[in-house]
């Protein structure tokens, strides 16, 4: 391949756009293959400057031509597609039935079927498949096993750097306020470990991903308010690698469920690059990566055994350290979106 067509939503990552998409085109394109972008929501909202760019590739394509698709929301582009016969590789980073359905938001029956029928019509016209963990691959290679190919959630390096940790004990939380992230349960630990740490403080950045969102900050505010807890929503993928610098540790709580099993959380490989050890809890991918880079502890699925692991770290100064550098390292050697992208190209290539 030296040439790539990829049809995306738009790439604004200083303004909480897709930050996957963005990275893997970004370093594919650093790999010396020519990336034409066309940023859109699907065909029937594309201006006509870029459906004349598509022809244009298409016109001047050659046996080394490839077409790149960042998920559900480009599916209208394959009858277009498919008069130019391409290899089509579908990126298909998250599964937004399984998100509804493990984490309880509400699809209507329509809205669903269009989806499934989607997905259906996605990989059934893509050449490759790709996945961020294997987990999710098993679950759709019934049909589809020859064209799955893992690739991971990772980090940037440059973006996020590594530093000493604080001497403030600062735990930091991102997270999206829905059913299943498991804030509740973090903010129970909190209450547990200040009892033994008074000079402890943490923060949680949410995102709002409901129409009850606003409501269940209110709650949360109001149920955990204290002055050594701050809510806020101010951060973006600009400006989290300050928020990062100032967290002696992060935590990411997710509950126990088949969707959560399956993720591998970009914030969990930028708080490794970031040089900062994580507490997680045992939700299968996530907890692979910490264990086998070993740059955090795992938690069972309660406040308190949530508190002892992270009171773990605080103790020690010096194995938090260890940890944070390992995690660091990871990112630097396995885990960084550079590799991902040179993992796509190679199996393109084959």
């Amino acid at each position: 391949m030296n040439r790539l067509l990829a049809f995306t939503r738009p790439l604004m990552l200083t303004h909480g756009g897709p930050i996957r998409p963005y990275y893997l085109l970004k370093e594919i394109a650093n790999l010396n293959i020519d990336v034409t972008t066309i940023e859109n929501e699907g065909i029937s909202r594309c201006s006509l400057r870029n459906i004349l760019r598509c022809i244009q590739f298409m016109l001047t394509k050659s046996n080394q031509s490839d077409v790149f698709m960042d998920g559900l929301g480009q599916v209208t582009w394959l009858k277009f597609l498919k008069m130019f016969k391409l290899p089509i590789t579908v990126d298909f980073a998250d599964n937004y039935l399984l998100q509804c359905r493990d984490l309880g938001s509400f699809l209507n029956e329509k809205t669903k079927k269009n989806m499934e029928k989607g997905i259906m019509q996605l990989f059934d016209s893509a050449t490759t498949i790709l996945f961020p963990s294997l987990t999710l691959s098993k679950y759709h290679s019934k049909d589809h096993n020859a064209k799955c190919v893992v690739v991971m959630n990772a980090s940037d390096p440059a973006h996020f750097r590594s530093g000493p940790l604080p001497e403030r004990l600062k735990i930091g939380l991102i997270t999206g306020l829905a059913q299943g992230r498991g804030i509740e349960l973090f903010l129970e630990s909190l209450k547990i470990l200040k009892k033994d740490f008074d000079n402890l403080s943490a923060e949680i950045c949410f995102k709002i991903t409901s129409d009850d969102g606003e409501a269940h900050v209110s709650m949360l505010e109001k149920k955990y308010g204290s002055k050594f807890i701050r809510f806020r929503s101010d951060i973006t993928y600009k400006t989290a690698p300050y928020f990062f610098k100032e967290c002696y540790l992060t935590v990411i709580p997710h509950l126990k469920s088949f969707y959560m099993d399956a993720a591998t959380p970009i914030k969990l490989f930028d708080s490794m690059a970031s040089g900062r050890p994580v507490v997680v809890t045992n939700c299968y991918e996530m907890a692979k990566i910490v264990k086998e880079e070993n740059c955090g502890l795992i938690c069972d699925l309660t406040p308190e055994d949530m508190a002892m692991k992270i009171s773990k770290l605080l103790e020690n100064r010096n194995y938090a350290t260890i940890l944070k550098g390992n995690g660091r390292n990871a990112i630097e050697k396995r885990h960084s979106w550079r590799i991902r992208a040179q993992t796509i190209v190679n199996s393109l290539a084959k």
